[in-house]
Formats: structure tokens, C-alpha cells, sequence
């Protein structure tokens, strides 16, 4: 195995290359499909190009909801990821491998930071050095190929990939380690001798109202989904009861919206130039708000301080932070503290 030692934790290591003894090998962006004479062959670009044209119902009038979900992946032109920014993989072609996108960092920017360590913008006491120092590898799911919780991994790097929709079932097919979730369409209640598993069970059924629950609070998503004939759009992060109300106000012919998002369509009518305006990113462009939260990580807050400050939801603050991620070309809060300064951004 060939890996490049992570800038900030001595412990951890990105993986660039695997070789195997027969002479194949296997690059940590690199795209893999089964080959015609066996084994696998290695392409550049999109493996699959996904259905568009799929049609809001179905023949027998349920909403649609079938087809791939995923968003477009983000790669290193050069697969074994050493060196240039992410570009998605429907660009890929414009690159030749190991070629730097212009304006994207990449690679061992310097030593680790100094001071004392955080964790997620929180200084560690010395009893979180301790917790972290006695974790074991086995004290991780994940290294058992199971997803570290159903909540968690919604919000971290599983989100769901593909919905497959029948009379009965509808599977949700989640983009990490194999998860699947199937919901019962054709049950009442939970049957008593279920088992319990990390994907946990679930019974739905069709109503004529449409509510969207999701950690995306950007104006675009927001806009499309209320335009696509949504009657209401919560964020992630209300309470059991808020939703709870906010159902039966859905059943009563009400339109429930989160805080933000009321804001953000109250901006979008008002047209305020304040939220419009942009400050220059090289190859993209930040907002206000992207801009202020990236000056807030960079102080070393936190997601659910920098909530709090700016008045919106810790997952607004997650959606802003993957937006500035894509604009910046980096994929952690390191990488882009340092592009921001790079970029004299702040």
C-alpha cells in the first residue's frame, strides 16, 4: 500500500495506491468497472450516466421516487489523489492525469497545526485526551464495516444513493458500507418479533401533502423543491415534538416552514443585495453568509456555536460549509482555512 501521511494527525494517512501481487492496482479515486476478459479495468469520467427523465408519478399516481439519487462525485484528476483540487467526474475529461486544476491546492501545505487539539473547532480537556488516546480500532463500527449510527451517518458521508419503489416497499440504498432501509408501505404496525438492526425499521404510507425534512438549506434546493410542488420544508435538527406539530399543521392544510428557510424565501422576494453580493474565490464565488462562516470556523467555533451566532441551524451551517468546500476545490476544514488564507479571503 502506498498512502501520504495526513498534515495534522501524525496517527492517520490518506490511501493513494494498492497493489496487488498479480501486478494490478487500485487508486483511491480511481473509477472501476468489471472488464470484458475478467478481472477490472480502471475509466476516467462517469461510470454510469444517471435517468433524468424520470416522471413525477407513477402509472398508479404515487409520487415517483425511484432512480439514483447520488450527486455527481468529486475526484482528484490524478487517482491515486496526490496533488490538484477536485473536479466532478463529469470534468474529468478535460484533465490529463496528474494535471493541477488552475487555482487548486492539494497535497502537504506545511506541518501540523500547534496548539492544543481540537475537535471540531473545541479544545480537548484532558479527559478527551484521554477518551481519545485508550480509543481502540475495534471501538469503531466502521472497522466492522457497519455505519457508526442511522442519524449520524445521514448527515456525514451516507447519504442515499438509489431508491428502488415497489407496490409494497420502497428500499433506500445508502452510499456507505452496503446500509439499506426498507420502509413497509403495506404494514399498520411494527411487527413484535422484528430484530433490531442499524438501519432499524420502517412504515410509511402515501399522503396527499409533500414534506421535505433534509439538512440542505440553500436557496437553489429550497427553491426547486417548494417549485416541484412541496407543501413544506424542515430542516434536520427539530425537535421530536416541532415535527410533530409541524405534521399536524401539514394535515390541516398549513404550509410548515423552518426558520431559515422562511428567512431565505423572505430575502429571495425582497431581493436584497446584501445576500447577493458575493466576494471573490478565484474560480468561485463565496457568499456573505459562506464568507462569515468560514471567518467563524477559521476562529475555531464550532458547527453548533457558529449555528447559534448566525441565527440559523447547525445543519444550514453543514450545507454552507460543503458549498464553500466545492468553491475552494478542498475537502476538510483545514484545507480550507488555508486556501481561504491562500486566496486572502480572510
Amino acid at each position: 500500500m502506498e498512502a501520504a501521511p495526513d498534515r495534522a494527525d501524525p496517527n492517520s494517512c490518506y490511501l493513494n495506491t494498492i497493489k496487488f501481487a498479480n501486478g494490478s492496482h487500485m487508486d483511491r479515486y480511481g473509477q472501476y468497472v468489471k472488464a470484458p476478459e475478467g478481472g477490472i479495468k480502471e475509466v476516467r469520467g462517469p461510470v454510469v450516466v444517471p435517468n433524468t427523465a424520470r416522471p413525477l408519478r407513477r402509472p398508479t399516481g404515487e409520487p415517483n421516487v425511484s432512480g439514483d439519487w447520488a450527486a455527481e462525485q468529486v475526484v482528484m484528476v490524478d487517482p491515486r489523489g496526490t496533488g490538484g483540487g477536485l473536479v466532478p467526474l463529469g470534468q474529468l475529461s478535460e484533465f490529463k492525469p496528474g494535471e493541477r486544476r488552475g487555482g487548486g491546492g492539494g497535497g502537504r501545505r506545511g506541518a501540523a497545526p500547534t496548539g492544543p487539539r481540537l475537535y471540531g473547532g473545541t479544545e480537548l480537556t484532558a479527559v478527551g485526551e484521554q477518551a481519545a488516546a485508550s480509543f481502540k480500532r475495534e471501538d469503531n463500527p466502521r472497522f466492522r464495516c457497519e455505519t457508526t449510527s442511522i442519524v449520524f451517518d445521514w448527515t456525514f458521508d451516507g447519504p442515499v444513493n438509489r431508491i428502488t419503489q415497489n407496490k409494497d416497499t420502497i428500499l433506500l440504498q445508502y452510499g456507505q458500507m452496503g446500509l439499506k432501509r426498507t420502509i413497509a408501505m403495506n404494514l399498520k404496525e411494527h411487527p413484535a418479533n422484528i430484530k433490531p438492526t442499524r438501519a432499524g425499521h420502517s412504515i410509511g404510507r402515501w399522503d396527499g401533502d409533500v414534506l421535505v425534512v433534509t439538512t440542505f438549506g440553500d436557496e437553489r434546493t429550497i427553491t426547486s423543491a417548494l417549485e416541484a410542488g412541496a407543501d413544506g420544508y424542515l430542516l434536520k435538527g427539530a425537535s421530536l415534538e416541532e415535527m410533530r406539530r409541524d405534521i399536524h399543521s401539514l394535515r390541516a392544510g398549513g404550509s410548515p416552514l423552518s426558520p431559515m428557510v422562511a428567512r431565505q424565501l423572505l430575502n429571495r422576494l425582497q431581493a436584497k443585495p446584501a445576500d447577493d453580493k458575493a466576494v471573490d474565490a478565484d474560480d468561485g464565488r463565496l457568499t456573505r453568509r459562506e464568507h462569515e462562516i468560514l471567518v467563524m470556523i477559521t476562529k475555531g467555533f464550532s458547527y453548533a456555536e457558529t449555528s447559534q451566532i448566525c441565527g440559523i441551524a447547525a445543519a444550514t451551517v453543514h450545507s454552507h460549509l460543503k458549498s464553500i468546500y466545492r468553491k475552494l476545490e478542498v475537502h476538510s476544514k483545514t484545507e480550507a482555512v488555508y486556501e481561504a488564507r491562500r486566496r486572502s479571503l480572510i
